[in-house]
């Protein structure tokens, strides 16, 4: 989801997405080192990484996830982006500039 809403086909738009979760064994495409930890998941800002998207864990580690390739996610030398928890209250969204929150239970 934060791949294509970062990127979506027929519009032309700019917008900063970013998603956090907490990865679980489940979860296919993650990194073992990742299993059961925060994570941010967000687009690489190079347009030729548009078919993936990068995370970085609550410790530090950075992945990419190249939706091209089959596997797991690769680990980055270092993160694109450091891990930062989410910090926006609910009660303070701003729908006009675009702020959402979304939740899978």
């Amino acid at each position: 989801m934060v791949n294509y809403l970062k990127f979506p086909i027929g519009q032309n738009y700019s917008a900063d997405v970013k998603g956090w979760l907490t990865s679980k064994k489940l979860d296919e495409w993650i990194d073992s080192r990742s299993v059961n930890k925060k994570i941010m998941v967000y687009n690489h800002s190079d347009i030729k990484y548009a078919d993936g998207v990068n995370y970085t864990t609550m410790d530090q580690l950075g992945f990419r996830i190249n939706f091209n390739e089959p596997g797991k996610a690769s680990e980055l030398e270092q993160p694109v982006q450091k891990y930062a928890p989410f910090s926006l209250k609910i009660q303070e969204l701003n729908l006009s500039r675009g702020e959402i929150i979304t939740s899978r239970d």
